[in-house]
């Protein structure tokens, strides 16, 4: 039995490990609704359609749209 849970223990030591490597590409929703959107200092080098982040460098909202990166402004 105690081999047992040192395996699940390994196994979840794991699944955390890649939870938070793939966390970067993942938007995240908290309990309380509010929508997290990775923030990064330069713009990833090769972003995949559909990814958005915020440039804390450039402080904007950016996003990949086939294969090009635009920036999103408001007015």
């Amino acid at each position: 039995m105690d081999e047992l849970i040192t395996i699940i223990k390994g196994l979840q030591s794991r699944i955390d490990t890649l939870e938070k490597l793939f966390q970067i590409k993942t938007l995240k929703f908290p309990v309380d609704g509010v929508l997290v959107i990775p923030s990064y200092t330069v713009d990833p080098v090769s972003p995949a359609d559909g990814e958005f982040w915020y440039n804390s460098t450039s402080h904007k909202y950016k996003g990949c749209e086939n294969g090009t990166i635009k920036t999103f402004t408001t007015s």
